[in-house]
């Protein structure tokens, strides 16, 4: 089995062992190198998700050994917290919560209890298990970052995973899919204003041991557990899959299962390393919007298969959509085949996606933005208190501007298992298993009769599930809208890309001194946009944006004055689309330095020092045209697919207040910014390894 790490590393480790009497020394020797392994330090705080079962309390159990062992030899162990989540789906699931925060409290953890607040009561019975899982994750995650907490424990075992490995087998998916849960992961904050921490790691300690191994641990240590009896529908496909690997029939079939997961482990590794450096050579993403530019040379230059091309696609697709789940389908294919062509001159949408040919290249670079219209199942809507000189969390990127989630480095042992030939998809998992001598004839034939049987029960439940759908209206990760409210002072993270705040301008004290202060509250009453209503709608650029900033100007620049302007611009994207040029910068730059940028005052009325406050607020309309004149010669300069992605400020009757990736804001008083800040790295999210 392969371990994957955080850092990129893979690990191969013994498959899951027979039950024998005393477990726990190798689950705790296990656990501790995985600890170690993941960079988790005894001072660190971590939690562990306790649903009361014998695989989270054996957990509790093995990392009281682990948290005792540093205390003990006389080092500084963080006290680990129980986080224990009450559905509400049964009338006594509240007081199985409390006898289970009892236990773990008594194993002198920390814990906490959280309720599952459904709309409508309950989710549709169709999806219970998917609604469950993801309210689930929802309420730990932001459980954890509410008191700190950078890791997150759950007691996945090796049944679970063959379970996993059958449902996807019958849903035949890829060799990606069958590679399984991975023992390290991340989720990515759905919050990241003010966090240096990119995401919560989630670790799987117990991923090589059965359930039998972690009964054992329970009932050595005395320790009581929970049967849910949910897990004992025979509603769900995922019981009945346990259910039939659990008779004696299948003892063979449940041990070589694994060797079929290592190997399909050992090639998502050997694909996603190829891939990282496929991504790191013709992938060049912008910093400030967001948008991905492919070389299509380089890549016609680079003898690659259709499985790394694919995994390329795929990542690429996710960053720029930031969705949870990554896109799949037969539309994969055709961009991939678009890109294999000389010259790509096609645009089309996909996955919420926009792709098309960069202006200006003849085809050989294709650009992949954001395409608002498309529906996007995860909106960011959380806002958070403004503070001035607060810090906004950092992007990582590299020089080339390509953020991957993980290193090339890769780890081997002794026993490595074997590379599979990913072209062939994942229905060939149990041939070449079997002629690599992984499984056993028999076995894959058992196994390959069990998918059969899985895929016709699952394919007859859909029906069933699409005749009375009724998908969640309101989803754990936010509610598919399209403008946001920000109210004055705050931050808000929109589209789960940006980070747009909107909050009072500092000004120096004096114009000598570098030393600067926020505005006092009646310097604020001043501006015209905040006296009445001191907050601000966020949405999408319009096409309507560029006609009201045109109607807005009342002076311009003069011809040679705007010429040198956008030039200017067209060399700021352009070093985004095609890579930068030290001697065209600085030549840029000379140019830049010889025009003056000030607004034209000559027909804009001067502030008066009336005390009436309404003498000033003509000052607004005066500061709008020099802005005005730089953001059109700016926005002209963009292509338009790359525009409709800006996050724009607008007040309640729709008058434009800001475009903060640009520059522009309607009112001296305030200022507007939006820092690109996606929440998802380019190389996948949780669900890529989920």
């Amino acid at each position: 089995m392969v371990l994957s790490s955080t850092e990129g590393e893979e690990m191969v480790a013994p498959s899951p062992q027979p039950a024998h009497q005393q477990p726990q020394d190798d689950i705790l020797a296990v656990f501790a190198s995985l600890m170690a392994a993941a960079g988790i330090q005894p001072q660190d705080r971590i939690a562990i998700a306790v649903s009361g079962g014998p695989d989270s309390m054996a957990l509790c159990l093995v990392a009281k050994e682990w948290w005792k062992g540093f205390r003990e030899s006389g080092v500084f162990a963080e006290r680990p917290t129980g986080i224990v989540v009450d559905h509400g789906l049964r009338p006594e699931s509240a007081a199985e919560a409390l006898q289970v925060q009892r236990w773990v409290l008594d194993l002198g953890f920390e814990c906490h209890v959280l309720k599952c607040d459904w709309l409508n009561g309950r989710p549709d019975s169709g999806h219970l298990q998917e609604a469950a899982r993801n309210a689930r994750y929802s309420l730990m995650e932001q459980t954890c970052w509410k008191h700190g907490i950078g890791t997150l424990l759950t007691g996945h075992h090796a049944d679970d995973q063959a379970e996993l490995f059958m449902m996807r087998l019958a849903r035949s998916s890829g060799i990606i899919g069958l590679a399984g849960m991975a023992s390290r992961s991340y989720f990515f904050s759905r919050r990241p204003v003010s966090q240096d921490q990119t995401g919560l790691l989630l670790v799987r300690p117990l991923l090589q041991f059965s359930k039998q191994d972690l009964y054992t641990v329970c009932k050595k240590a005395g320790q009581e557990w929970i049967e849910d009896p949910t897990n004992f529908n025979h509603k769900f496909a995922r019981n009945r899959i346990r259910q039939v690997l659990a008779d004696p029939l299948y003892d063979d079939a449940r041990r070589q299962i694994h060797p079929l997961i290592a190997a399909c482990r050992q090639t998502r590794a050997m694909l996603d390393r190829e891939r990282d450096g496929l991504l790191a050579k013709i992938v060049t993403i912008s910093k400030d919007f967001g948008y991905i530019s492919i070389d299509v040379d380089l890549l016609a230059s680079s003898n690659i298969s259709d499985a790394v091309l694919g995994r390329v696609v795929v990542a690429v697709l996710q960053f720029v959509a930031q969705r949870e789940k990554p896109p799949r389908g037969k539309a994969l294919k055709i961009f991939m085949d678009k890109l294999r062509q000389p010259s790509f001159n096609e645009a089309f949408t996909l996955a919420g996606c926009h792709v098309s040919p960069v202006p200006g290249s003849k085809g050989s670079k294709v650009m992949v933005c954001l395409s608002p219209e498309s529906p996007t199942p995860s909106l960011g809507s959380d806002l958070s208190p403004w503070e001035p000189n607060s810090v906004l969390a950092r992007s990582n990127l590299n020089p080339r501007g390509v953020q991957l989630l993980n290193s090339e480095k890769v780890c081997y042992d002794e026993g490595i298992p074997p590379i599979l030939d990913a072209s062939k998809g994942g229905s060939s998992v149990l041939e070449q298993g079997r002629k690599l001598g992984l499984v056993s004839e028999e076995v894959a034939t058992l196994l390959n009769s069990l998918r059969t049987e899985i895929a016709e029960t699952m394919s007859r439940t859909i029906e069933v599930c699409k005749k009375g759908d009724k998908r969640l209206e309101l989803s754990p990760y936010g509610l598919d809208i399209r403008k946001q409210m920000l109210p004055f002072g705050h931050t808000c993270y929109f589209m789960n890309r940006f980070l747009v705040s909107w909050e009072p301008k500092v000004i120096p004290v004096k114009s000598s001194e570098r030393q600067c202060m926020p505005l006092s509250g009646d310097e604020i009453n001043r501006c015209c946009l905040l006296r009445d209503k001191p907050a601000a709608w966020i949405r999408h650029y319009e096409d309507t944006d560029f006609d009201h900033l045109t109607q807005s100007v009342k002076t311009s620049f003069k011809t040679r004055k705007e010429d040198k302007v956008s030039s200017w611009c067209v060399y700021r994207f352009e070093s985004d689309l095609y890579g930068t040029n030290e001697e065209r910068s600085r030549k840029m730059e000379l140019e830049l330095s010889k025009v003056s940028l000030k607004r034209d005052t000559s027909k804009k009325p001067r502030p008066r020092s009336s005390k009436n406050p309404n003498d000033e607020l003509t000052y607004c309309g005066g500061h709008v045209p020099s802005k005005a004149q730089r953001v059109l010669a700016i926005l002209r300069c963009i292509p338009k697919p790359v525009r409709r992605g800006l996050p724009v400020l607008v007040n309640a009757e729709g008058l434009l207040l800001a475009i903060p990736t640009l520059g522009f804001h309607r009112c001296p008083w305030v200022s507007a910014s939006a820092v690109f800040r996606p929440r998802i790295p380019l190389g996948g999210g949780r669900a890529s390894w989920t």
